[in-house]
């Protein structure tokens, strides 16, 4: 039950599942005619017409869903801002100019550094095993929220990890092609 005095203070991530409940549900009411069966442990998992023909189920979902992800992120990739409808805002890749009196620390040559340094027998201590970031920008996916926009800070966008995630292809492909950065807005540090 609704509670008006209980805020959120943490917002929802809806996976693949919960967007296709929710286009499931819109979609038989929609469509009365349709019926909805069970597909593994997904309610509503295959959608039949009123003939008995399939017109979708989460298989098919879910790729067509992975399919526009990924035309989404090359677009994003060439340069591209993508407009999120229903004044949500834009997404957009943008070089970010590094603060240079607050260095960031590259976690993974530092534990490389250190590796290497206890190898050769050399004493360890805090100073002496950090490595920072020294080039003069960054690149990173920008979400550009209006001000209108309700609940601002309950609106976020998490690009996917992983090896076929998101981040992975974007860095992958602008290292192999450094040309790509003059697409994107320089973002400079205030």
């Amino acid at each position: 039950m609704f509670n008006p005095n209980k805020v959120s203070t943490k917002p929802n991530n809806f996976s693949t599942e919960h967007i296709y409940k929710f286009y499931i549900e819109g979609l038989l009411l929609d469509h009365p005619s349709y019926k909805a069966k069970r597909q593994g442990h997904i309610a509503n998992g295959i959608v039949f017409d009123e003939n008995g023909k399939e017109v979708i189920n989460y298989k098919k979902f879910k790729i067509t869903l992975a399919t526009i992800n990924s035309t989404f992120g090359d677009k994003l990739i060439r340069g591209y801002v993508m407009d999120l409808l229903n004044k949500l805002g834009d997404l957009y890749i943008a070089r970010i100019e590094r603060n240079p009196n607050n260095l960031k620390l590259n976690y993974l040559e530092s534990k490389r550094l250190k590796k290497q340094r206890l190898a050769d027998g050399e004493e360890i201590t805090d100073t002496n095993c950090r490595v920072y970031y020294t080039d003069d920008e960054y690149i990173r996916l920008k979400h550009h929220k209006p001000a209108n926009l309700r609940n601002l800070r309950f609106y976020h966008f998490k690009t996917a990890g992983g090896p076929k995630g998101y981040r992975r292809k974007m860095s992958r492909e602008i290292q192999a092609n450094t040309s790509l950065k003059a697409l994107f807005p320089l973002i400079k540090y205030n």
